[in-house]
């Protein structure tokens, strides 16, 4: 503990090790979504500060996605949600702070997504929240039927040994949507976006029509 570690440095006396620790178990943190606000007026006005479309919010909200904690810092809160519309996972995203993170307990099988066409057979992949909505923003800007396709967000990538490996939230989403046929990737233009675009592609080849699509320009 703290006080032990510090009566060792100020007395210089070890304290006696037992000969036998019991196993602890794995916690588990219960998952409690945050306190909700009565309205989202401070988070719209960050997303849109972000440029993010004004009627995409007011779905999200309406459709119970999105929505303003009722903390003092006012935070994004987006919810993944499972098949059954119960929130499985949030993301938490400061509005005037560089905060990011998920509610504890989160599931990330059940990361944030966007599916309005039951029938959809093409899905558009992002690292983050924000680069999804950027997406169907520059979508709708141009006048693109974007409810016709699936948007995930995969909350975070990463690389493994094992080249077979995928994000958890793809894994999960791919099993309960076997009518995808087509994966767009929009990772970061960054050494772990790239890795792991080559990754899930590996992975998948075969198996679907998988088509890489970064940023232009820029990372994310």
């Amino acid at each position: 503990s703290f006080t032990e570690a510090v009566n060792i440095l100020a007395v210089g006396h070890a304290p006696v090790i037992p000969n036998y620790m019991a196993k602890s178990e794995p916690v588990k943190w219960e998952f409690k979504m945050p306190p909700l606000h009565t309205d989202i007026e401070r988070v719209k006005a960050y997303l849109m500060n972000r440029g993010i479309n004004e009627k995409l919010i007011d779905y999200l909200w309406k459709q119970g996605f999105l929505y303003e904690d009722a903390t003092k810092y006012h935070n994004c809160v987006f919810i993944g949600r499972d098949d059954n519309g119960k929130a499985r996972y949030g993301a938490i995203r400061g509005i005037s702070s560089d905060f990011k993170g998920d509610v504890s307990g989160s599931d990330k099988r059940y990361s944030f997504k966007i599916s309005v066409n039951n029938n959809a057979d093409t899905v558009h992949l992002f690292e983050a929240v924000i680069d999804l909505l950027s997406y169907v923003t520059l979508e709708i800007k141009n006048c693109r039927e974007w409810y016709r396709d699936d948007f995930l967000s995969l909350a975070g990538v990463y690389v493994t040994e094992n080249k077979q490996d995928i994000p958890l939230a793809l894994r999960a989403y791919l099993e309960n949507h076997p009518n995808i046929k087509t994966l767009c990737l929009h990772l970061d233009n960054d050494e772990v976006g790239r890795k792991a675009t080559e990754q899930i592609i590996s992975a998948l080849k075969g198996q679907y029509t998988v088509i890489d699509q970064p940023p232009k320009s820029g990372k994310d």
